[in-house]
């Protein structure tokens, strides 16, 4: 589905990624883990077309989509949630997942192609249909990820790229959003999950990367690395 290979990415002089090799088999959950600062959302954003490496190839289902813009990525079938969920917060919840639906779709867009997507929105998220009309920015943390989500989704992603789905949410709120992701997972999405919570992360996925200052220096199963004493000690305060 996805394959990143010897990725190099700088900002201005700044060497931000090197070396940074990650594959994402088709229905796969891969995570991405490490400190803050260690490149997780600029490989992220690269893969979106939002940022251009220095070198490297990024192929997603087997075309290179390095300079590729990001409509062309998004037609191809990612979907991105962001860090910080970054909604429209003076739209309604109703606004932003059209907005979601609009990317991919286009402005005039079928309205029974949208409630369409809405109604299997509803089945993940039954507490966003009491909202649609709500404005986004007034809703709760964990409510507004939901919301973050349910946008990306709209455009009916075969991968969905998370950048820390669980920053800022309560331990139960976090738990119903990693729930979701293992929900989406077992239905045949592949998911490359960015997560500051390196425990819940390769606990709930198959294989996972270790980033450390732009490079991938671990990789395998997720339950394996769960138990290696560098990450432990690194990652997990072991």
């Amino acid at each position: 589905m996805l394959e990143i290979d010897e990725l190099a990415i700088n900002y201005d002089q700044v060497e931000a990624v090197r070396k940074v090799s990650i594959a994402v088999g088709a229905g796969e959950m891969v995570a991405l883990i490490g400190a803050n600062g260690a490149g997780k959302t600029t490989v992220l954003h690269s893969v979106m077309g939002l940022l251009k490496p220095k070198a490297g190839t990024i192929r997603l289902k087997g075309e290179n989509i390095v300079g590729a813009p990001s409509k062309r990525i998004l037609d191809l079938g990612v979907a991105l949630v962001p860090e910080g969920r970054q909604l429209f917060g003076h739209l309604s919840v109703l606004e932003n997942l059209e907005v979601g639906y609009a990317r991919k779709f286009g402005i005039r867009f079928d309205r029974a192609g949208f409630e369409g997507r809405v109604a299997k929105i509803d089945a993940y998220f039954p507490r966003i249909r009491e909202r649609l009309k709500q404005t986004s920015g007034t809703l709760s943390g964990g409510e507004q990820q939901m919301v973050a989500i349910a946008r990306a989704l709209m455009s009916d992603p075969d991968i969905l790229l998370l950048d820390e789905p669980s920053l800022g949410l309560s331990p139960i709120m976090m738990d119903t959003v990693l729930d979701l992701l293992v929900q989406l997972h077992g239905e045949g999405m592949a998911i490359l999950l960015v997560e500051q919570n390196a425990r819940a992360a390769l606990r709930i996925s198959e294989r996972a990367y270790v980033l450390d200052s732009g490079v991938t220096t671990l990789n395998g199963r997720a339950r394996a690395l769960l138990r290696d004493p560098r990450v432990q000690q690194a990652y997990l305060g072991l």
